[in-house]
């Protein structure tokens, strides 16, 4: 219930979510992030606000935390989660059961969407992909598009 995008070109890294907090019958504005610089690694998460925070937690006790330090010693009981990180130049999206997958590259421009926006944000990021303001547009167009998706928005970056 959200979108959550990342965007890697020469220009930068930035990651990006909406401010969506949203169940079957009830849907408001929420101050807390979807997104989270720590260290040289971003993470976004999707689904469970449970195992968003808690991975929130692990990555800011850590000093200087990797994805699959992070990931090694993740434990939740939250169902029904992704996320979205970016770590060395590279986008991961992973899945409720830690499994990661990382994103291609092509011609020096790496992007990925999780959530029930990611098709909307992906095939924004597929026509434009220039800069932080594709992201932004790209996390728009969800918006417009998708009921479970609201700003405002919060970018995050390397």
């Amino acid at each position: 219930m959200t979108v959550c995008a990342a965007l890697i070109t020469s220009e930068g890294v930035w990651l990006g979510a909406d401010s969506l907090a949203a169940d079957e019958s009830l849907a408001s504005l929420s101050a807390t992030p979807k997104v989270g610089r720590f260290g040289d690694l971003l993470i976004g998460f999707a689904g469970s606000w449970k195992a968003g925070e808690q991975m929130f937690d692990l990555a800011s006790k850590a000093h200087m935390p990797t994805m699959r330090q992070l990931l090694d010693n993740f434990q939740t009981e939250a169902k029904d989660y992704s996320f979205l990180f970016v770590e060395d130049g590279k986008i991961y999206e992973v899945d409720d059961e830690l499994a990661a997958v990382c994103v291609l590259e092509q011609e020096g421009v790496a992007y990925g969407a999780i959530g029930s926006g990611a098709p909307v944000a992906l095939g924004s990021l597929f026509v434009c992909h220039d800069d932080e303001s594709a992201l932004m547009q790209a996390l728009e167009a969800a918006e417009a598009h998708v009921p479970t998706v609201r700003g405002p928005f919060r970018i995050v970056s390397l």
